[in-house]
């Protein structure tokens, strides 16, 4: 396997958790927000869903950046069959989250990679939550504390939220972050480039 990275890379998203999540994992990064519709399209499961979206994103940020690797990536929560959207305000969030108590939501987080070279990489990571039961005055109270209103599902797994979780399930465990890092290896590896960072040169 070559350890040689691509000059850049670039994440086709403005998510500051899916940038902590390239940055821990040893990576400088570039971000170029795309601007691709996040409408609704009838009879389209949310894995389909998820997937399109990642790579519409992805490539769109590739025709403006053809020299670098470029990340997309999307995640779509649902629930006894319907989507659960960022909720944007505290009366929606709390909607979903008492919606979402003693049930489990599925969140389905989608790769999608360009490389330089015209190659493709996509993949989807299905995670299922199961939440403890609680109080509307519960919810309210982690609302207020971490203000997760950019969410889909309404919360963070990471932060306070995990205090809400009674069972996590999924092979990739930061993909409910928002990006899928063990299939990020995978894609990195498909493409004959190794994850793992430079050593420091001393």
């Amino acid at each position: 396997m070559s350890n040689k990275l691509p000059p850049k890379w670039v994440l086709a998203s403005a998510s500051k958790h899916r940038q902590r999540q390239l940055l821990s994992a040893g990576h400088s990064i570039q971000t170029v927000p795309s601007d691709v519709p996040e409408d609704l399209w009838p009879n389209e499961g949310p894995s389909d869903r998820a997937q399109r979206l990642a790579q519409d994103k992805a490539r769109a940020i590739s025709k403006a950046c053809p020299d670098a690797l470029v990340i997309g990536s999307d995640q779509v929560a649902h629930a006894q069959g319907r989507i659960l959207r960022k909720p944007g305000h505290i009366d929606a969030a709390l909607e979903q989250l008492m919606a979402s108590q003693g049930r489990s939501v599925h969140f389905e987080t989608a790769l999608h990679l360009c490389h330089p070279n015209g190659e493709h990489y996509s993949e989807v990571v299905t995670t299922e939550i199961e939440f403890l039961a609680f109080d509307a005055e519960t919810a309210r109270r982690y609302l207020l504390l971490e203000q997760p209103f950019d969410a889909a599902g309404s919360f963070y797994s990471e932060a306070i939220g995990q205090w809400l979780i009674k069972a996590h399930r999924s092979d990739d465990p930061s993909a409910i972050i928002g990006l899928p890092m063990l299939a990020l290896g995978r894609g990195l590896r498909h493409f004959g480039l190794d994850p793992l960072p430079p050593a420091p040169t001393a």
